[in-house]
């Protein structure tokens, strides 16, 4: 697996000391169960781009790193 760190941030800074750490991670698929919850959605970077464009991507930590990939 290759992983990446891409930015450290506070989600209020003032309010509360919570801080989010963003990796961009890149794996091949398994067979395995997921051992969390969550929900995975692949699409090109130009797909995703578009989906904050149109404001179907309103998730900031999503958005950051999105953002931040097409930067690089």
């Amino acid at each position: 697996m290759n992983v990446e760190h891409l930015a450290t941030f506070f989600t209020s800074p003032g309010f509360a000391d919570e801080k989010i750490e963003l990796f961009r991670a890149e794996a091949e698929p398994t067979d395995q169960a997921p051992t969390e919850v969550s929900e995975v959605v692949a699409m090109p970077l130009g797909r995703a781009l578009e989906a904050i464009d149109r404001g179907d991507m309103l998730d900031a930590k999503s958005i950051l790193a999105v953002l931040l990939i097409a930067g690089r």
